[in-house]
């Protein structure tokens, strides 16, 4: 059981040098200082992801020097595409002024030659304007459109920027983010980080995550193939969270169990509040309380990261899912739709998405559906918007964008169902639809959203409020309607996956397994932007107030002239800031450890829940004192056993659940290995595998989904002579198969 002061030791190690690995890639190839920093978590998942696709061409161990080569080449060959793009563009210009030699190196470096805190105060947080002018939006002047520029701003009013609240704001508030998801998952897993998570799936990735650390081979084709089940074919699974996992382990040194723990808090607490930061920052960039905001609040929704970090494991939907908002800002980023970008940045923006895009299928295709889903809501609103927008100087300037509108809303609703019907068709004999246990009515789910507690969850009842705030002004301004549209259009989804059990949805929704665990997470993507914009018209509702309050019977028709005094909006603000805090940070941090202690710490020794005790996780761990480098262990497929080569790398027969018939040697031994008079015409096969022993337990795997999976088969008879028993712990027995030793 590993320290938390160690544990906390890792969690800094590793984001630290990820973020500097990230950051240092993304500027090497031109990008901001701001854009470089936040999007650096997004860039290693990349990185990682690249690493692991490229075995499937190269013979090379993964691990950190092949990390690090393959690092230093992407930041090599950035410099090198930055300096040719640089001297082409001074060939079609004016050429500079001549540059200082710490001026070049600067540049060689890949630092801007522009003062670095202007640098930072421009670009870090959507600032496009040097400071103290006024923005393109707020001039009232015509722009490019023809429209004048309150107009295209969507009425969204210029509000006074504070760099240095931005500044120390955002990473103050990843910090406390970070802070929180770590203290969620230690009291998740009741201080023990060396716990596995008690679901099925954890089998199937903590043993690929012990594969890809033991055999160097990280190719999302081998990653499930292993030499005692040779598959028939081998077959692609999503891998780029057992690639970071392993990332992790290499470079912390941990355990297999604490580095799949420490992997799924990363996604938690380092890649998903930057992810949220981001996307605020394109949608909103003249709103930097918004953005502290979603720093702060970013861990605060169960449906994400939490939902299918619990339940199930859903890890490689979650790493999906936590690339989602990086690769919707960047798309948004490169569209130009709420802020004017140089071509050059937009082309940036467009490698970036496409680049995080390919990250998040490879991550799991599942996230990237619901990315395709959220971009098509959010192109959707914007040409709403402008068309509704334009609409008011006259029929003339609003039917270009109203003729768009309606084209765009015809193809989506020519070509999304044919597109879904092909993708369920194609998914007919790979996918069954399941029939999970309906725990509350429809009428209870949608009420428990108005309160924000879906799947039972500890209600929210402030960031509700956050929500309906943020939701009401995005559709007045309907600038940011389309985050309301999104919101609400998965939250009905999820309500119906949780409620229903009707066929024609269940064949519909097979494409995520009919689980909301799965698709909930859009709601958390689009749903802390709208918390985050809440939180500023809260700020300015009260701001509003007390202007009123201290102005009160001095203005009968008009609001006040006199403006507030920066020590009344600091005060305000840090009011605002602190009441989110109070009523969502802490407490639902508690509620989420709850929830993720239903399937870690809280069901470790209950007789229902639990997959594998502290006492037998305690017994494979002394297994390598008996079972050679080279054996296998034929082990019950119906308990925890698999796991024993995630916790001591000793191979078992069946690693995951699914393996019983992955071969006809499997499925042979499965059924007559312990019957009577049947051992000796199966020590061949035994030989084929070199398996020398069988691990037998008291109690079989039972879950609320899950029934007892008994293999009759493989139970050793009391006194059968052809199995000696050699060591015994925790409700497990190691026996030896001595019936083929006499051959």
């Amino acid at each position: 059981m590993p320290s938390l002061l160690s544990v906390a030791l890792y969690c800094g190690l590793s984001i630290v040098a990820f973020e500097a690995a990230g950051y240092l890639i993304l500027r090497s190839w031109g990008a901001r200082i701001g854009t470089a920093l936040l999007m650096a978590p997004a860039a290693v998942l990349a990185l990682v992801a690249t690493a692991g696709l490229a075995q499937t061409q190269i013979t090379v161990t993964f691990g950190l020097w092949y990390l690090g080569t393959l690092w230093a080449f992407s930041c090599l060959l950035g410099l090198v595409v930055r300096f040719l793009l640089v001297h082409r563009v001074r060939e079609v210009n004016v050429p500079p002024p001549a540059a200082s030699k710490r001026t070049r190196l600067r540049a060689l470096a890949g630092i801007s030659a522009l003062d670095t805190k202007r640098d930072l105060d421009r670009d870090l947080f959507g600032e496009h304007n040097p400071p103290g002018q006024r923005g393109p939006d707020a001039t009232g002047g015509p722009t490019r459109s023809g429209l004048p520029a309150s107009a295209t701003s969507g009425g969204v009013p210029e509000v006074p920027r504070n760099h240095s609240f931005v500044r120390v704001g955002v990473p103050l508030g990843l910090l406390v983010s970070a802070a929180l998801a770590f203290v969620t998952f230690t009291g998740a897993l009741r201080g023990d980080w060396g716990v596995a998570s008690q679901t099925w799936d954890a089998m199937t990735h903590l043993n690929a995550i012990r594969r890809i650390v033991e055999t160097g081979n990280a190719s999302p084709w081998n990653l499930l193939s292993y030499p005692q089940i040779e598959v028939l074919r081998p077959a692609f699974y999503p891998a780029v969270f057992h690639q970071f996992a392993a990332t992790v382990i290499a470079l912390t040194g941990c355990s297999v169990l604490v580095g799949g723990n420490l992997a799924a808090f990363l996604l938690a607490g380092w890649v998903f509040p930057a992810g949220c930061v981001v996307l605020v920052r394109v949608c909103l960039p003249r709103l930097p309380l918004a953005q502290v905001s979603a720093a702060l609040l970013a861990t605060s929704m169960w449906s994400f990261p939490w939902a299918p970090l619990g339940w199930g494991v859903l890890w490689p939907t979650a790493t999906s899912l936590a690339v989602v908002p990086f690769a919707l800002a960047a798309g948004i980023s490169t569209l130009n739709l709420f802020s004017r970008r140089a071509l050059l940045d937009r082309v940036g923006f467009a490698t970036l998405f496409v680049g995080f895009t390919l990250t998040s299928v490879l991550a799991h295709p599942q996230g990237a559906l619901q990315l395709v889903a959220i971009t098509g809501f959010c192109l959707l609103g914007y040409l709403v918007s402008r068309a509704v927008t334009a609409a008011r100087f006259g029929l003339h300037a609003a039917w270009p964008h109203l003729a768009l509108a309606i084209a765009y809303i015809a193809l989506a609703c020519w070509s999304v169902p044919a597109i879904f019907v092909r993708l369920v068709q194609a998914s007919d004999d790979k996918v069954a639809a399941v029939y999970w246990p309906i725990r509350q009515s429809m009428l209870d789910e949608a009420l428990a959203y108005t309160i924000q507690a879906p799947n039972q969850s500890v209600a929210a009842p402030f960031l509700a409020l956050l929500l309906a705030a943020g939701g009401i002004y995005a559709l007045v301004r309907h600038r940011h309607a389309w985050l309301v549209l999104t919101f609400v259009a998965f939250a009905l989804l999820d309500i119906f996956a949780a409620s229903t059990h009707d066929d024609t949805f269940l064949t519909l929704s097979r494409l995520w397994y009919n689980d909301r665990y799965r698709i909930t997470g859009a709601t958390s993507i689009v749903g802390i932007p709208l918390a985050a914009l809440g939180v500023h018209v809260l700020t300015q509702g009260a701001l509003a107030l007390y202007r009123r309050w201290k102005h009160r019977g001095q203005y009968a028709h008009a609001a006040p002239a006199n403006p507030l005094t920066a020590r009344t909006r600091v005060a305000a603000t840090a009011g605002v800031l602190a009441l989110t805090a109070a009523a969502t940070l802490g407490f639902n941090a508690y509620g989420h450890a709850q929830y993720l202690a239903g399937y870690y710490g809280a069901v470790e020794d209950a007789p229902v829940g639990s997959l594998l005790s502290v006492d037998e996780q305690a017994f494979l761990d002394t297994l390598p004192h008996y079972v050679k480098p080279d054996e296998v262990v034929v082990n019950l497929p119906g308990d925890g056993s698999g796991l024993m080569y995630a916790v001591s790398g000793v191979q078992p027969l069946y690693p995951f659940t699914n393996t019983i018939g992955a071969t006809e040697n499997a499925d042979v031994m499965s059924r007559y290995l312990t019957e009577p008079g049947q051992l000796p015409r199966l020590c061949a096969n035994l030989d084929l595998i070199n398996a020398r022993w069988l691990l037998n337990s008291d109690r079989l795997f039972q879950a609320e989904a899950v029934t007892p999976r008994e293999v009759p088969g493989l139970r050793v008879r009391e006194g059968d002579p052809n199995f000696t028993l050699v060591a015994a712990g925790g409700g497990m027995r190691l026996y030896r198969i001595t019936g083929c030793d006499s051959r």
